[in-house]
């Protein structure tokens, strides 16, 4: 939930709210409240048809280009530009109620002077987030067997320095009997106080009474409600960069040749089908091709780029392969179109006749593309 202001973010991208300090601050406090049911730390949350919301990752990870799923980046700011871009989104959590807030596996030298990760420092944890910015619910983790932690320690040792610097939940240990076990010892040995374990799982257990995990009713979530509302939402998030109107694709009706070739950054295409579908409904005689050499002179080359951000990929832009292949088909095209479903980055490196920005590759969103698309 916290900014992207690093174009090369490999790991953050499209999944935070964008670039703008106030904007995303917005749409933040909005989620948590559309999630958790308008319900506040203050209140009792309301279980029908809510989920306890997370803000992540605590103080802010969109400034670097290192994903932390394989090493441990560093934010070299200073703290008057950490007020003023990455925590006014976490503050705008903390007013909204939020339950959860995920600290990041992140050096931050501004908030904390020894070399070591956000999750390990009391500082940032229980200092800046509890105690300054007054946030009461969980603190979790990012994923303890993460390859920002492992260069630092072992996940027993990590297990332990998270709870020291105020951590409530740890997260996705590879091993977590040896992870439990040597919290056991660092309890034993007097390192590790008894009461700060007992808060946390207090606090933990809180929230599952509060939230009826065992035998409560949880609600139904793939309706058609929430399947109109998916679209709707598409509808409006798409982004025209450029082409309108009659720059657009022509209705059935039109005698024009369109081919289409799908860029899969990540796979074998077959992500593309939902597009593939819905567009061969409004233009029946689409011809689908898997190489820019098929592509002849003169036809409208329509160009859906799939490329996900994900863990331990190393860039949330195309690899090599799919630029030679998206340019060959760009110059090959009478009219080209792009349309990016995922990064809003990529189309930076690419000029075509029509450019839009989808941002993800749900079937919702990939409908909604052909809806905009097509000139009814």
């Amino acid at each position: 939930m916290g900014l992207n202001v690093n174009p090369d973010n490999p790991i953050i991208c499209t999944r935070s709210f964008g670039e703008e300090p106030e904007k995303v601050s917005w749409f933040v406090a909005e989620y948590v409240k559309g999630l958790q049911g308008g319900s506040t730390q203050n209140s009792k949350l309301k279980t029908q048809n809510c989920l306890l919301a997370c803000a992540k990752h605590f103080p802010g990870h969109g400034d670097t280009a290192v994903d932390s799923h394989t090493s441990l980046p560093v934010i070299n700011v200073d703290i008057k530009r950490l007020e003023r871009v990455e925590l006014p989104p976490f503050k705008a959590a903390i007013e909204a109620g939020v339950a959860m807030i995920m600290i990041g596996h992140l050096k931050v030298p501004a908030l904390e002077p020894e070399p070591i990760p956000a999750t390990f420092s009391k500082r940032i944890v229980t200092n800046l987030l509890k105690d300054q910015m007054g946030f009461k619910g969980l603190v979790v983790t990012d994923a303890l067997d993460m390859g920002a932690l492992k260069s630092v320690c072992d996940e027993g040792e990590a297990a332990v320095r998270c709870l020291e610097a105020g951590c409530d939940i740890l997260l996705h240990p590879s091993e977590p009997l040896k992870m439990l076990d040597a919290i056991v010892r660092a309890v034993e040995n007097g390192r590790l106080s008894y009461e700060r374990v007992d808060e946390a799982y207090k606090k933990v257990m809180g929230i599952k009474k509060q939230w009826s995990v065992a035998g409560g009713q949880w609600p139904e979530i793939h309706t058609q409600q929430s399947e109109d509302v998916a679209y709707k939402i598409a509808m409006k998030a798409i982004k025209i960069r450029k082409g309108t109107g009659d720059s657009l694709l022509a209705p059935t009706s039109s005698s024009e040749n369109i081919v289409c070739l799908v860029i899969d950054d990540d796979g074998d295409g077959s992500v593309a089908r939902p597009f593939l579908d819905a567009i061969r409904g409004k233009v029946p005689a689409l011809k689908t091709v898997s190489s820019p050499l098929e592509i002849n002179e003169g036809e409208t080359a329509v160009l859906p780029i799939f490329s996900r951000v994900s863990a331990w990929k190393g860039s949330s832009g195309l690899s090599e392969k799919s630029a030679e292949n998206l340019r060959g088909a760009i110059s090959r095209g009478g009219r080209v179109v792009l349309i990016s479903f995922g990064s809003p980055y990529i189309l930076n490196s690419f000029d075509a006749d029509v450019m839009m920005d989808a941002f993800d590759q749900a079937d919702s969103m990939q409908e909604a593309v052909v809806e905009r698309l097509i000139a009814e």
